[in-house]
């Protein structure tokens, strides 16, 4: 199995902030290892650790796996995701990590159930220059924004679409959105349109 591809990282707030960081860490941990064994089963996952009190600060975790990730690449993406989000944002209260084929987020902030446009990260290469990009790229916007009103419409449900467009005989565009599932048509897409 091919290693996960990491994206980007936001990584906010500096641990020494948060109270008793060396239980904040030791909480955060153990929220990492939680979510990495609840990824086996499900393609979507929300955890929290701790009580809010000072001995044991309150940490709120969530991944999302893209919608055609097996269960065994889900967990070894969030897994991998898990280790390398310690790497990446040492000593931070809040972190969010994008993989290619998942995401995982953590905060000692509440945010389960709302609508958070930041932090946000959107990859794109066209790969093309010269006269003809203009024309691309308004194909390619046009085609993203199918994606999004497939992903948003009451009957899809599970607030995702993916597809491909040919943009010449030897160029494909690959496209995906997705939403996490408790939110709903209308908030998702305000959200990917932004």
């Amino acid at each position: 199995m091919a290693r996960p591809i990491w994206y980007n990282q936001v990584c906010q707030n500096d641990i020494a902030a948060a109270p008793s960081n060396s239980t904040y860490q030791s909480n955060l941990n153990l929220l990492l290892l939680t979510l990495s064994s609840k990824a086996s089963t499900d393609g979507f996952g929300e955890t929290t650790v701790g009580n809010g009190s000072v001995n044991s600060p309150t940490i709120y975790g969530q991944y999302l796996c893209w919608p055609d990730t097996s269960s065994v690449v889900c967990q070894y993406c969030v897994t991998t995701s898990a280790q390398e989000i310690l790497t990446r944002c040492p000593n931070r209260v809040t972190a969010i990590i994008w993989y290619n084929y998942c995401v995982l987020r953590y905060s000692n902030v509440y945010f389960f159930g709302t609508v958070a446009m930041e932090p946000s990260y959107s990859y794109y290469n066209v790969g093309i220059n010269g006269d003809g990009q203009g024309t691309v790229t308004k194909r390619i916007v046009e085609f993203m924004n199918g994606l999004i009103l497939n992903a948003t419409a009451a009957e899809a449900g599970m607030l995702c679409a993916a597809n491909e467009l040919d943009l010449s005989d030897s160029l494909k565009c690959y496209g995906l959105v997705q939403c996490v599932r408790y939110i709903n048509g209308s908030e998702c897409r305000r959200c990917l349109q932004g």
